[in-house]
Formats: structure tokens, sequence, C-alpha cells
């Protein structure tokens, strides 16, 4: 969990929003659905569940929340996409006191071996959205961002197969992060996993 928050910190200067155009057939869409009002209060440095603020803006953000996840294939590239129980990202999203970032995440599996090979996703600071992908090696290694797109609700991200080995097969394991300061304290201090997949399953392609 400390090579996410290091990946975190990365700035990268460029965020594409606008949809790329795609040629070619969409295969083997598979999507997950998640449940509404289910943040949690995992505290990922130490495992533990310690408080963090529920009665503040973020602690009820439902663009926190997670409704729906997917995975598909599109010409020569992976389509992945998270949907969140808000109306508009682009409008909704805001730093409260106290928060350093939030990240909304894809760890991908591209062997199916139980192993975390890359990690896809937008972190945002305070003042706009960054798209990440690093790959681990074990320590992550940043890669150029893919092209993504914000629509609604919906964050869609572009990953050039040949990227990550073109595989034949991948899993997701998603998430939403959110990194309090100061990391010190116990009580609001630190990365917090605060909505992961119900069933803590994986998503996997094709199904």
């Amino acid at each position: 969990m400390r090579a996410v928050a290091v990946a975190f910190s990365i700035v990268v200067a460029v965020l594409m929003l606008a949809q790329p155009v795609l040629a070619g057939k969409t295969t083997n869409t598979v999507t997950v659905k998640d449940d509404r009002y289910d943040l949690s209060k995992l505290y990922l440095y130490n495992d533990f569940n310690v408080p963090w603020p529920d009665n503040s803006p973020i602690g009820q953000a439902d663009y926190l929340d997670i409704k729906e996840v997917s995975v598909s294939k599109q010409k020569g590239d992976f389509v992945l996409t998270m949907t969140m129980y808000c109306e508009d990202l682009l409008t909704e999203v805001a730093l409260t006191p106290g928060t350093n970032g939030m990240g909304w995440v894809h760890f991908l599996d591209t062997n199916l071996d139980g192993s975390r090979d890359y990690m896809v996703a937008v972190a945002w600071y305070g003042n706009g959205f960054v798209p990440l992908l690093s790959r681990y090696d074990p320590a992550p290694i940043d890669l150029d961002p893919p092209e993504m797109s914000i629509t609604g609700a919906t964050f869609a991200w572009y990953v050039d197969a040949d990227t990550i080995g073109n595989p034949s097969s991948l899993s997701s394991t998603f998430c939403v992060i959110v990194d309090f300061s100061p990391h010190w304290q116990n009580i609001y201090g630190g990365v917090f996993w605060v909505d992961i997949s119900d069933t803590f399953e994986p998503m996997v392609w094709p199904a």
C-alpha cells in the first residue's frame, strides 16, 4: 500500500479529458456493480480501523462511492471505467480541510497469478485530475499516463494493450483512496482505502 501513496505523489503535467476516437469492435465488456453508502475506514499503513471524519463533506461524498466498474478491449486499447454515485465529477470533486489528495484506482493483474502488475488511476490534489499508469517491478515505475475521459460520474481510461504486455486476460482490483494529513496522527491522519469491491474479489476479463 505504501507504493500507492508514492505513486500518487508524482505530478503529471498534462491531462487529456477528450475521449479518443477508437475504431473497431468493443469485445467482452465485463461489468461489476458496487453497493452505495459503503465507505469504509481501512487505514492503509497498518491495516486497522481508525476514525476518519464521517461527518465532513468528504466523509459522505458520493464521488468517493463506487457505483460500477468495467473493463473491455477496443482495437488496441483496454478500456477501464469507474462510475461513482455522484452526478458530475468535474463540478463536485473538491478537497476539504485536512485532505491532501484522492485517487480512483484499478490494480491490474495481467497473468491472473494474484499479483499487482500495473496500477491505472486518476489522482486529485485540488487543482485538476491527474492520470497515472505505473508498473510494479516490484517497486512502482511510472509510465506515460493513459488517455482518459471524464463524462458525468464516469472515469474512463484507455490503456494501450502493448504497454501492459497485451495480455489475453487480466483482472482488476479496484478502490478509492483518500490521503488525510498529517500522516503521523492516527485520527484523520494517513492514507485510507475508503471504497473497495463488495465481494473483495477481483473483476476478471474476459468473463
